[in-house]
């Protein structure tokens, strides 16, 4: 069923926020301002969940997994709101998160080969930039600048992914899940330009690229939990193995010790 042309202004009021998406304004209801991009905003919050459920019922598991997890989980509640309301107050609940899972992902790299925590001021630093961040982006409201810095941030993870998958402790399958996780996160990185560069001179109705972006960064942030759990547990030498739901299921993983059984 088609949508119909709706209002531009429905339930939550004129928008605020410092930037709206290709997908027209109040077209599938009154209440939703961006029916989409809201719906695939919690394909982000089940893969927080789900992977935060299976590393909390792993008792080999890390707590700072399920921390990742839970953050990535946040980041598209705070995307679905957002989309639904276009107000500037659900806008920092978007950008803001997406840096503090973005700092849990860097401390989960930047302390992968030792089992105690060994750089003590990471954790604090950390915290400090999301603070400065908060404070910064609540008071500008920056667009570029924002994009650019989480770009930064998002190229540093690349950059860990990359040594560890090119590093002789790697496995096969290590290096096709860092393969994996690279490329949908660039697949939809070039969805997400398009939507936001090219929206009015697309030949063809809204493909709702918008929204592609967001379900193929549920599948990549859901790997990315996988991956690092999976990074850690070769860097500690434990015998590490990935467990499948299916040939076309995103990964179980399971972290055991080397002298368990399989």
């Amino acid at each position: 069923m088609p949508a119909v042309p709706g209002p531009s202004v429905g339930y939550w009021g004129p928008a605020t926020a410092t930037i709206d998406w290709c997908e027209a304004n109040y077209t599938w209801s009154f209440y939703i301002a961006e029916f989409w991009n809201t719906l695939s905003s919690l394909l982000i919050v089940l893969a927080g969940l789900v992977a935060a459920a299976v590393h909390a019922q792993d008792p080999t598991s890390e707590r700072r997994h399920v921390v990742l997890a839970v953050a990535i989980a946040g980041v598209g509640l705070g995307s679905a709101l957002f989309h639904g309301t276009l107000l500037f107050s659900m806008q920092m609940l978007d950008e803001l998160p997406m840096i503090y899972a973005m700092c849990v992902w860097w401390f989960c790299w930047f302390e992968l080969e030792e089992a105690q925590v060994k750089r003590r001021w990471l954790a604090p630093v950390l915290v400090l930039l999301s603070l400065t961040a908060t404070v910064v982006h609540t008071v500008g409201g920056f667009v570029e600048e924002f994009q650019i810095f989480f770009g930064i941030m998002v190229a540093v993870g690349f950059y860990h992914v990359c040594v560890f998958s090119t590093s002789p402790r790697a496995t096969r399958e290590a290096v096709v899940l860092s393969r994996f996780y690279i490329g949908s996160v660039l697949v939809a990185l070039v969805l997400w330009i398009i939507d936001k560069e090219l929206c009015v001179h697309l030949p063809v109705p809204n493909p709702q690229f918008h929204a592609w972006w967001h379900s193929l960064i549920a599948v990549s942030t859901y790997v990315s939990v996988h991956l690092v759990a999976f990074a850690r547990g070769l860097s500690l030498n434990r015998h590490v193995r990935l467990e499948y739901f299916g040939l076309s299921s995103p990964p179980w993983l399971l972290v055991r010790t080397k002298n368990s059984p399989d």
